[in-house]
């Protein structure tokens, strides 16, 4: 709950995909350049999968938030990845 669990915290810059599932509630994964732009976003109902492939080209830290107001941990739900050249 109010939470990501990423297997790796840092990638080569290039294609990633995403696969993420919710285990209590709606979520979303929202995905924001190094520039602070939104590069992507899906929900996340519980129990399905749901797969988002993207080429993060630019090297830096890429910011993974929930936009699904899902309850009182809501503003935990963060996370980071680092693109590496």
């Amino acid at each position: 709950m109010w939470g990501y669990t990423l297997d790796t915290y840092e990638v080569r810059a290039g294609a990633v995909k995403f696969v993420a599932t919710a285990r209590d509630t709606i979520h979303s994964l929202t995905i924001y350049s190094p520039r602070g732009e939104v590069l992507a976003t899906v929900m996340l109902m519980p129990g399905m999968r749901e797969e988002l492939a993207l080429n993060l080209r630019e090297p830096g830290e890429y910011v993974i938030r929930c936009l699904e107001f899902c309850g009182d941990g809501h503003s935990a739900m963060l996370s980071k990845l680092r693109v590496v050249g």
